[in-house]
This record gives structure tokens, C-alpha cells and sequence, in this order.
């Protein structure tokens, strides 16, 4: 009975060790998602950036001709 005991609290804390881990797991990749999403967000802009630029220079030489 006691070595019965024993094996379940040895299994109980592989268990909880591996949840912290799947935790921690989880959490890494939801700060890499994050990351990504920021700097997907960050080249949108710069695109949109060119884009708007590229319009106005393009606008300009219109009116000037």
C-alpha cells in the first residue's frame, strides 16, 4: 500500500511539472504570436507609408504637367 502511494505522489508531481511546462510552453508562444502580430502590424504601416508617398508624388507630377 505505501509503495502504491508512493507511485501515485511520484506521478502526481511528473504530472504537475509537466502542466508548468505546457504552461510555460504556452506562454512563450502566445508572447511570439504577439510579437508577430506587432511586427506584422509595424511593415503594414511602413507599406501603407510607401503607398501614401508614392500617391502624393505621383499626384504632384499630375498637377505640374
Amino acid at each position: 500500500k505505501e509503495k502504491y502511494i508512493a507511485s501515485l505522489d511520484k506521478a502526481i508531481g511528473e504530472k504537475d511539472k509537466y502542466l508548468k511546462d505546457l504552461e510555460k510552453s504556452i506562454k512563450e508562444k502566445d508572447e511570439y504570436i504577439l510579437s508577430l502580430k506587432k511586427d506584422l502590424e509595424e511593415r503594414k504601416a511602413y507599406i501603407d507609408n510607401l503607398w501614401k508617398n508614392r500617391l502624393k508624388k505621383k499626384l504632384k507630377i499630375k498637377y505640374y504637367k
